[in-house]
């Protein structure tokens, strides 16, 4: 690509138009910001100032690195990521800690010789929903992939799948002071940390119903997560590009059920 055609394209916002067509979040930002890792280096002192068409040309410059940064990983090929970094808590844990909420990011069926998984409180109502909240490694995560792996009891008589009806997800940020966030851990549940007026869901996805691979059984009053569920009935994935801005996802697990 010569000068010309280049100019043509940073003009026409190209880069910015691909990225929307792959992540339409992306017609949300406000604005969007260069960073380097180099020192910063200060330009020169110009005799006049800049026209305002350089200017212009200078920001339309800027977006097309950014945007053509952000369309590169959005449809790359390079091994993904988990975009979790901690857990802040669930509505409800049954036996705490060993039914720990930290449970659902260990990709395997046993620890310390127990089987590994979350489990709900239960409800006398099965349509009484339960949520996780996690906190996000970073301001601004492309999420590709999501996976709910409901757990297979295969140490209670008939082998029960605990599983929920449909599955919501939200994103967003915090409104606490920044620095005061809170985790759950062997001691604490953290319960008053998932109250919902503590962030801003920019973010809410439709409802995803659950693949429910055997005959419904009696309505259950607990859910479970945990890894068995990539080889038993029950599980949900979703593929989409989400863009989110901020570091917090919750999921909402309602109308909770037992497969036989």
């Amino acid at each position: 690509m010569n000068d010309r055609e280049l100019g043509t394209v940073v003009e026409n916002e190209f880069s910015k138009s691909i990225c929307l067509r792959i992540c339409p979040e992306v017609a949300n930002f406000t604005r969007a910001e260069e960073v380097s890792r180099s020192p910063l280096q200060l330009p020169p002192i110009a005799p006049h100032a800049e026209s305002s068409h350089g200017v212009q040309l200078k920001a339309l410059e800027r977006d097309y690195r950014i945007y053509s940064y952000l369309s590169g990983a959005l449809v790359s090929t390079s091994p993904s990521m988990d975009c979790i970094l901690q857990c802040i808590g669930a509505s409800s844990t049954d036996n705490f800690p060993d039914e720990t909420i930290e449970n659902t990011l260990i990709p395997h069926d046993w620890v310390k010789h127990r089987p590994s998984y979350w489990s709900s409180g239960g409800h006398d109502d099965p349509d009484a929903p339960e949520t996780l909240t996690y906190r996000l490694n970073c301001d601004m995560c492309i999420v590709d992939e999501i996976k709910l792996q409901p757990f297979k009891a295969y140490f209670q008589y008939g082998h029960p799948i605990y599983s929920s009806k449909a599955v919501r997800f939200w994103m967003g940020h915090s409104k606490l002071p920044h620095g005061s966030d809170s985790f759950v851990t062997v001691e604490d549940e953290n319960l008053m940390a998932i109250a919902d007026e503590n962030y801003v869901w920019t973010y809410t996805s439709p409802e995803f119903p659950m693949l429910q691979g055997r005959p419904w059984g009696r309505a259950g009053s607990a859910t479970a997560l945990g890894p068995q569920a990539s080889r038993v009935p029950g599980h949900m994935q979703v593929h989409a590009y989400i863009l989110v801005i901020g570091m917090y996802v919750q999921i909402t697990l309602s109308a909770l059920i037992n497969l036989f």
